[in-house]
C-alpha cells in the first residue's frame, strides 16, 4: 500500500487480531527497514509522553495525559526510560498496558531496548497509543470483555 497512512494501517493492523508487539516483528526485518518504520509510526515530539516510572498503569498521570493526546491527534507515544535494573518490571508492565488498554485505544510496543548511557545502562520502550474514535475509557482485556476491577464490580 504505497503512499497508505502508517498510523492508519497499524489501525487495522491491531483491531483485525495483528499482535501487538511490533518491537519482535520488527526484529525480524532489515535493521535499516526496520528503522525506517519506525520513524514513520513515531508521532511529533509534542506527541510523546516520556516518563521514568517502570510501573506502568492507565490510571497515572503520564499515562492520562499520552491518552488525551492520542484522543486529540489520533496517536502518540508513551516512552518509559527507567535503569536497566527496573527492566523486567517495565517490560512486565507494557505486556499488561497492551492486554488491558482503555476501550477506544488500540496499544502497540514499538520499541523494547537497553541501551548504555553516561549514567549506566538503561531500559526503554515505546507504547504506540492509537484513538480508534471516542473517548478513552476503562481497560478492555485483549478478548474485549471488561476485566474485573479489584475495587469494583461493576
Amino acid at each position: 500500500m504505497p503512499g497508505s497512512d502508517p498510523t492508519a494501517m497499524l489501525r487495522e493492523h491491531l483491531t483485525t487480531g495483528g499482535t501487538p508487539d511490533l518491537n519482535r516483528d520488527l526484529r525480524e526485518e532489515d535493521r535499516d527497514r526496520a528503522r525506517g518504520i519506525r520513524r514513520a509510526l513515531r508521532p511529533p515530539r509534542r506527541q510523546i509522553v516520556a516518563t521514568g516510572d517502570a510501573q506502568l498503569s492507565w490510571e497515572s498521570e503520564t499515562s492520562r495525559r499520552a491518552l488525551a493526546l492520542a484522543l486529540e491527534h489520533g496517536v502518540a507515544l508513551l516512552a518509559p526510560d527507567v535503569p536497566v535494573a527496573d527492566r523486567l518490571v517495565l517490560n512486565d508492565s507494557v505486556r499488561r498496558c497492551t492486554r488491558r488498554c482503555p476501550e477506544g485505544m488500540a496499544v502497540a510496543i514499538l520499541t523494547s531496548t537497553v541501551y548504555r548511557s553516561d549514567g549506566g545502562q538503561r531500559a526503554k520502550s515505546e507504547l504506540l497509543l492509537i484513538s480508534l474514535g471516542g473517548e478513552p475509557g476503562e481497560p478492555v482485556a485483549a478478548d474485549g470483555e471488561r476485566p474485573v476491577n479489584e475495587e469494583t464490580t461493576r
